[in-house]
């Protein structure tokens, strides 16, 4: 067949799953190896969800060359048929999906009565003594588990053939009948949205497949709902807090293909049934609304309150004293920002880049705030970001979640009622803050307590919804002082200065200083570029500049995607830097760079914080987060190799070197604010590798994508106020 032929031709093949190589319990997408009936194993890629080794598949799909990893198989459709080789009904018996078996006992099993073995369990259960090590009971067990003779495993069973198909696992089978009970066939059937709602990893698109399987009409009601509802999510993630009903309409309507005209009467339905919030043209997951009204309604009740301000002769007495112990000298905007937390405002902010001096004015304002009885917090969106603050200031820090005492399953601890034992609250690194968080730090802060916000608007906004610190700035209601002036110290760093050049639109000199502290090398060649990449990594750097490879090197890229991608380059890194862990099977070894990718109250992990695999057992693995972590089979699925991560996950943190691939195939996330973000995370050393025309786009285009958010209107007075409860 043709290099043309396999890019186009639609086929059928079979085979047996030998390995799963990749799997997202988020989306479904798997990568396996596949044993053909021919004998040659095949890379099979799609929406295959859950798979295990020993499947037989039956697949209709497409051959399609990619540049990386050659031919591959990319599914359309698929069915599971039960096993009947010998190989394939050993690691069937021994997988999730038959229960009580395990791989010893299936290996005894399938060596006994080879391909008869399933119709042995079935109708002659009584056989299976025959094998040593088999009793009565463990016979009855073993037919249990295979015939579902129970009403558990019967569900279990049927909820396995309607689901199986659309990349819904044993494990969610398993949890959607824990939930339902015996009412989970019959919700299926009536209203397979209700599993998009209602459990985790079961999104929309999944649960239209199924509805459309079981003839549920494409303007029904619960579909036009879950479709409305799956947009304004999809919205979410985005970083939007709401959307304008006309967009909403619109994009609903694609993703539903329907009628525009019946969207828009649904959305008025639901906003009467209040699951959805209207206010006029904006939309809002009801969620949404409430947090951006109350974090508006708050913050103008701090920043009214009545509060007696320190002595202005107090506070020049503290800088003054500083100074002298610290041997150095506080420029008028610094001095500016201290009076303006300490003797000014209930509310501040503080903004400013590299450079500017946030964190010795934050360190400044805590120490004349003690010397004034004033109890300060420190705190910070994430792990990453707090032990910064801990470092620059050394003073003590946390997590906010960790401030405002977090439990699992009860939710935050300090809110009304039981406020932060402090006078003074410090939140750095604002621009990483969502509305949701925002709005919850905020119900946790005393009447006549300061908020000092300290962040830089120009790295990225917030990975969740809103863009909290721009809002509060650009609402001119709350007292901001811009810190601009860079430091002696600074001066000298080509990182410092080469990112103030990008912001404005500048190129950066690609010409390199060996004493330098940023360089540029050019490689037009994407797949030259990776290996570059990986040689600077894991060798040259290292040995010119004494760094660890995995702990002091991070390499950032604009996106996962693309032969200059976090994926491809994660792999090679792994190849490099962890041998073992890349040539085993196991998704995870010791010695791997992971990265948590969405935040787990329970485990007091969140999305972006790194650590390193410690020890790795058959359903668990223990993570060095700075202290040891233990995640179950459930908690991995957060869990991706990081020796490559995104600009975005790089927030908050700092590391001693920063490798940054930018290629034209990043072409749509290319801009100065990604950029931006990415060098400022290098403290000592930053490294481009790639298209000098790539890096041009970057330079010259800024961040587009206008957030869909109200905070700015809500605090100047422009949209609906009062409290939610």
């Amino acid at each position: 067949m043709s290099a043309k032929e396999k890019n186009t031709e639609s086929v059928r093949i079979a085979g047996v799953v030998e390995r799963v190589v990749f799997h997202s319990a988020d989306t479904g997408f798997s990568v396996i190896k596949l044993k053909s009936r021919s004998g040659k194993v095949v890379d099979v890629v799609g929406d295959l969800g859950a798979r295990n080794p020993g499947e037989r598949l039956k697949l209709k799909g497409r051959w399609e060359l990619d540049k990386q990893w050659g031919y591959r198989f990319k599914v359309e459709s698929f069915e599971v048929e039960e096993p009947d080789d010998v190989d394939s009904l050993k690691k069937y018996l021994a997988s999730d999906l038959v229960e009580g078996i395990g791989e010893a006992y299936a290996e005894k099993l399938v060596e006994h009565f080879g391909s008869d073995v399933l119709e042995i369990i079935r109708e002659h259960p009584e056989r299976l003594r025959e094998v040593p090590g088999i009793g009565k009971k463990r016979a009855q067990t073993i037919q249990n588990a295979l015939t579902a003779d129970d009403r558990e495993k019967r569900i279990i069973r049927e909820l396995s053939l309607k689901l199986l198909d659309h990349g819904i696992g044993p494990a969610k089978i398993r949890k959607i009948y824990h939930k339902y009970k015996g009412a989970a066939l019959d919700i299926l059937s009536r209203d397979p949205y209700r599993l998009a709602d209602e459990m985790s990893g079961i999104g929309f698109r999944i649960a239209d497949k199924i509805a459309a399987k079981m003839s549920v009409p494409k303007d029904s009601p619960s579909r036009i709902r879950a479709g409305i509802l799956f947009t304004l999510k999809k919205a979410s993630e985005e970083g939007h807090c709401y959307m304008p009903r006309e967009a909403l309409v619109e994009r609903a309507g694609a993703i539903l293909g329907i009628d525009a005209r019946h969207i828009g009467s649904r959305i008025d339905e639901l906003s009467q049934d209040a699951e959805l919030a209207s206010e006029g043209d904006r939309i809002y997951l009801p969620k949404l609304a409430r947090a951006e009204k109350n974090s508006a309604e708050l913050l103008m009740k701090l920043t009214s309150a009545e509060i007696e301000p320190l002595g202005e002769t107090l506070i020049e007495r503290g800088l003054d004293a500083i100074e002298r112990r610290k041997d150095i000298l506080f420029t008028n905007e610094q001095r500016g920002a201290v009076h303006t937390a300490l003797a000014g405002a209930t509310v501040s902010v503080i903004t400013g880049g590299p450079g500017t001096g946030k964190t010795t004015v934050i360190e400044a304002i805590v120490t004349i705030a003690l010397q004034s009885s004033l109890r300060p917090a420190l705190c910070a969106p994430t792990g990453r970001a707090a032990n910064r603050l801990v470092e620059a200031t050394g003073r003590q820090a946390s997590t906010i979640h960790r401030l405002l005492e977090y439990t699992p399953g009860t939710g935050f601890k300090l809110g009304h009622g039981r406020p932060i034992p402090a006078e003074i609250i410090i939140l750095d690194e604002a621009s990483m803050v969502d509305i949701e968080l925002l709005e919850s730090l905020l119900f946790a802060i005393k009447p006549g307590s300061r908020l000092v916000i300290v962040g830089d608007p120009n790295q990225l906004p917030s990975v969740g919804p809103g863009q909290v610190l721009g809002d509060i700035i650009a609402c001119g209601r709350i007292s901001t002082v811009a810190l601009e002036t860079i430091h002696r110290q600074a001066e000298n760093s080509r990182i410092i200065a080469e990112s103030y050049s990008i912001l404005r639109g500048k190129m950066p000199r690609l010409r390199n200083n060996p004493h330098d502290d940023f360089f540029f090398i050019a490689e037009e060649d994407r797949e030259q570029g990776l290996q570059l990449v990986v040689d600077l990594v894991s060798r040259r750097l290292p040995v010119k500049y004494a760094l660890d490879p995995a702990r002091d090197i991070q390499v950032i890229v604009p996106m996962y995607k693309g032969i200059c991608g976090a994926n491809a380059l994660n792999e090679a890194l792994r190849l490099e830097l962890n041998l073992a862990g890349a040539e085993s099977d196991a998704r995870f070894f010791p010695g791997d760079k992971v990265m948590q990718t969405r935040n787990n109250y329970d485990l007091n992990i969140f999305n972006g914080d790194i650590g390193f695999v410690e020890s790795v057992a058959k359903d668990s693995l223990v993570v060095d987060f700075g202290r040891p972590v233990v995640f179950d089979k459930a908690g991995m699925d957060d869990l991706s190799i990081a020796y490559a991560i995104t600009a975005h996950k790089s927030q908050g943190g700092e590391v001693p070197c920063v490798v940054i691939p930018i290629y034209r195939e990043h072409f749509m996330l290319l801009n100065r604010n990604l950029l931006y973000t990415a060098i400022t995370r290098a403290k000592r050393l930053c490294v481009i590798v790639g298209q000098a025309s790539a890096l041009g786009i970057a330079v010259g285009r800024s961040e587009s994508r206008k957030r869909w958010t109200a905070l700015a209107q809500r605090l100047v007075g422009d949209a609906p106020g009062g409290m939610f409860g």
